[in-house]
């Protein structure tokens, strides 16, 4: 069985100075819209996603 490695980057976070830290920084509207886009695009090629690792950061998460 071949297996396939995806390394994805976070959606396109906020940047706005209103955060705390750099963790708690979500997504634009435009990266959930891309983050919906990579899993719809994932689901609709039939990949069984094992494991996702990803860090606890607010974007990261959203996106995964």
């Amino acid at each position: 069985m071949t297996r396939k490695l995806f390394l994805v980057r976070h959606a396109q976070p906020h940047n706005d100075q209103q955060y705390k830290s750099d963790k708690e920084r979500g997504l634009k509207p435009e990266g959930i819209l891309q983050a919906a886009a990579l899993g719809k695009y994932l689901n609709q090629s039939n990949y069984s996603i094992d494991l996702i690792m990803a860090s606890d950061s607010v974007r990261t998460t959203t996106t995964a």
